[in-house]
C-alpha cells in the first residue's frame, strides 16, 4: 500500500520541541484493513511479545487510510504461546506522531487453558526429580 504524502510531528521531549517530518511515498505493510458500519479497524501483526514496538507500523498506514471519511482503529495484534494480545491505540492529535496513547487491550485464546492437578503433580514430579 503506498503512503501518499503527508507532514508529521514527532515530539522531542528532551528539547520542548516538535519536528516536522514528510512522508513520501513508502511502500507500507498492512496486515489487515477492515470496513465496519462507522469505522475501518487497521491491524498491524507480530509473533512476538515485547514492551514495545515501532508506531511506524500503525502509524504511517493510519496516516495513508485518513482519506477514508471513517474514523480509523489502529490495533495491534500479537500472537505468542497460544494467546492473542489486542491492543487499540489512537492518536490524539493526527498528525503527531508521537500521540499515541493506549485505548484499551484485551487477551484471547482459543486454545484450552485448564490446568488439573495432573499437570501440576506431573510437572512437579519432572522438576523435583531432577539432580
Amino acid at each position: 500500500m503506498p503512503s501518499g504524502s503527508f507532514d508529521c510531528k514527532i515530539n522531542d521531549t528532551t528539547k520542548n520541541l516538535a519536528h516536522v517530518v514528510n512522508v513520501s511515498d513508502l511502500q507500507l505493510e498492512v496486515d489487515a484493513v477492515f470496513e465496519g458500519k462507522n469505522f475501518l479497524e487497521l491491524f498491524a501483526a507480530q509473533l512476538d511479545l515485547s514492551d514495545d514496538f515501532l508506531i511506524q507500523r500503525i502509524y504511517y498506514p493510519y496516516r495513508a487510510l485518513q482519506k477514508f471519511a471513517k474514523p480509523i482503529k489502529p490495533i495491534f495484534l500479537v500472537y505468542s504461546n497460544g494467546i492473542f494480545y489486542l491492543r487499540e491505540y489512537s492518536f490524539a492529535e493526527p498528525d503527531c506522531y508521537s500521540s499515541i496513547h493506549l485505548v484499551k487491550q484485551k487477551k484471547y485464546s482459543v486454545e484450552s487453558t485448564r490446568i488439573t492437578l495432573a499437570d501440576i503433580q506431573e510437572n512437579f514430579m519432572y522438576y523435583t526429580d531432577c539432580s
